[in-house]
């Protein structure tokens, strides 16, 4: 084995490990640069959902009104919140005439009594706000399965890299722990490697996941007011 001097960083230390060990730790260098990449999709997705959902709910006249839906709707093109209200209206025209929609005065069904209509409504929204939450959610659990199995790789390529330096010791016939250092060390990047895609991907998904659950509840409290809009309508 050769010694490494104290000049020598991390990189030196990847190269210096075997061929197998090498392979571990460039695949767990492209882990991260796709966690990495994950996370700021997700970060962003994010972000801009709870912004397009705030400046529809800014756009809503309080108290809300059908009218104050159908045109922060229309003017708010995007957003999980609107994507409910889209429903409502939608939901709402197929029941009533398209000229009726404007009509607070009008009944909220024609072919259906206004307690099933609310009823159908509870259950659309209710779909949608899960389709919704399942794009929100979309990616997330990669992030969790690789702050799992990140660790493992990572000490997958450690045990190969021990293993490598011992046999090369015994090959070599030294006793000395310079003969078997560098090879040990070489391997333990593979740990410190596996520990720097799970940490991050760990930390995120933790905060990423709260988001969604955040825009969960706000699209529920959301799906409530319609309903009670649309009851009110009776």
């Amino acid at each position: 084995m050769v010694a490494l001097n104290p000049t020598q960083g991390l990189l030196a230390l990847v190269f210096h490990g075997d061929l197998l060990s090498r392979a571990v730790m460039l695949f767990l260098l492209v882990l991260s640069i796709l966690s990495w990449g994950l996370i700021l999709k997700k970060a962003l997705q994010l972000s801009q959902a709870a912004a397009d959902s705030a400046r529809f709910r800014c756009a809503l006249d309080r108290p809300m009104s059908l009218n104050g839906l159908i045109l922060a709707v229309e003017t708010h093109p995007t957003g999980p919140i609107l994507a409910l209200g889209f429903e409502a209206i939608e939901l709402r025209n197929a029941q009533t005439p398209a000229s009726a929609l404007e009509q607070k005065s009008r009944p909220v069904a024609t072919r259906l009594q206004h307690g099933q209509f609310l009823e159908r409504l509870d259950r659309a929204l209710e779909a949608k706000i899960m389709g919704e939450e399942q794009k929100l959610a979309q990616g997330l659990s990669w992030l969790a399965t690789l702050s799992s199995a990140a660790p493992f790789v990572g000490l997958f390529g450690t045990v190969l890299g021990v293993i490598d330096a011992l046999a090369s010791l015994g090959q070599t016939g030294g006793d000395h722990l310079s003969a078997v250092g560098p090879g040990i060390a070489a391997a333990l990047v593979a740990t410190a490697l596996g520990l720097l895609v799970a940490i991050p991907a760990l930390v995120a998904h933790n905060l990423l996941r709260a988001k969604v659950d955040d825009l969960g509840q706000e699209m529920h409290r959301f799906g409530l007011e319609l309903l009670n809009l649309f009851d009110q309508l009776d």
